[in-house]
């Protein structure tokens, strides 16, 4: 990839491949294999782009899941800290799906910032801010 030009890599995994949404504790076993992904992108120049799909817009209206979904952005965020913040940005959802309850996603979006900033603090945290549609 770096020697086609690119710059950066977006991995965009989905919340069930790391997360146990009951606990909200990172998956241990496959979290490895994503360091060692950032790991080689990273060796090879890349930024990489951490990022989670959509996907995790069925489970986002649960309060008990928004609550997971901290918790474990807060261990995966300390996890990803060991990574050089000029080379790692996260992105807390992207493109998040909150249609006609866009104040829910912004309470949801500053609660998952604060818990990546305490974890992270020297990265750069990517995300969108909802405005509704009227």
């Amino acid at each position: 990839m770096a020697r086609l030009g690119l710059k950066h890599v977006r991995l965009c995994v989905a919340p069930t491949v790391i997360m146990n949404a009951a606990t909200g504790e990172v998956r241990e076993e496959r979290a490895k294999y994503l360091e060692a992904a950032i790991q080689r992108f990273q060796r090879a120049g890349l930024l990489v782009l951490w990022t989670f799909t959509t996907k995790i817009a069925r489970w986002s209206l649960n309060p008990a899941w928004q609550n997971s979904f901290v918790r474990f952005w807060g261990s995966l965020a300390k996890r990803l800290s060991q990574f050089d913040p000029e080379l790692t940005m996260l992105e807390i959802i992207n493109e998040p799906v909150f249609d006609r309850r866009e104040e829910e996603w912004n309470t949801l979006n500053g609660r998952l910032a604060a818990a990546i900033r305490e974890n992270a603090p020297q990265h750069t945290i990517v995300t969108s801010v909802r405005i509704g549609a009227g």
